[in-house]
């Protein structure tokens, strides 16, 4: 179903600027999943934000996509900000508590 979509998006004649995967990216988080996923993602040409969800490993996820230059390569959740497209995005980590994302809002880390 993944590379039907990603074939899809691909496939528009019209490129979107980017695309954000939200959630459960792999079944176990697996090292070598994230890396099945990379392979399936590689046909899109515009940038590929993730943002895992309750069944990512947070660090696997990081080895695997953390060159890629917006995940946060410290700290327990990945929390980020993408200010190079035409809106800003403000990626959450939903696997903490409220009250640990709004800290890392007030700190300044969204702009």
């Amino acid at each position: 179903m993944l590379r039907a979509a990603v074939a899809s998006i691909a496939a528009q004649p019209r490129q979107p600027d980017m695309v954000v995967a939200s959630g459960d990216l792999t079944d176990c988080g697996l090292v070598e999943e994230y890396e099945l996923l990379r392979d399936i993602l590689k046909p899109l040409v515009m940038p590929v934000y993730l943002l895992p969800g309750n069944h990512d490993r947070r660090e696997n996820l990081r080895l695997v996509f953390g060159g890629d230059g917006y995940l946060p390569m410290n700290g327990e959740h990945l929390h980020y900000t993408i200010e190079d497209q035409p809106l800003r995005v403000i990626a959450l980590d939903t696997s903490c508590p409220a009250w640990a994302m709004a800290r890392w809002m007030r700190r300044g880390s969204i702009g």
